[in-house]
């Protein structure tokens, strides 16, 4: 699958995504698009899935008329996704296209 991790997501992700392409959207200087413009860049450009921490997209962007799946999580603090890793993996290995979902992080 083609993932593209949103600017407010650690990078440790981009290896820790096994079987996956994993982007960031700094490296194609994507940072400064609004989510709506990133959204459809990425759709344009063949990315299945944004995993990002802004939990505010679903307000707002009509995520329905999307082909791209969004993963939310709901921290991007380096070593509370560390611990997440395999909840993300799981989360990542079975979103649905178009589907939007928000993973809860334990940030204690």
């Amino acid at each position: 699958m083609k993932i593209l991790l949103d600017n407010n997501v650690p990078r440790l992700l981009r290896n820790n995504l096994p079987g996956h392409q994993v982007d960031v959207a700094l490296q194609f200087s994507w940072h400064t698009l609004s989510n709506g413009e990133l959204l459809d860049r990425a759709e344009s450009e063949g990315y299945q899935q944004l995993i990002t921490a802004d939990q505010r997209i679903p307000y707002q962007q009509n995520l329905s008329r999307r082909d791209i799946a969004v993963l939310i999580i709901t921290g991007n603090r380096r070593r509370h996704v560390t611990r997440a890793l395999n909840a993300i993996n799981d989360a990542v290995n079975s979103v649905s296209q178009a589907e939007t979902r928000i993973l809860e992080i334990d940030a204690t």
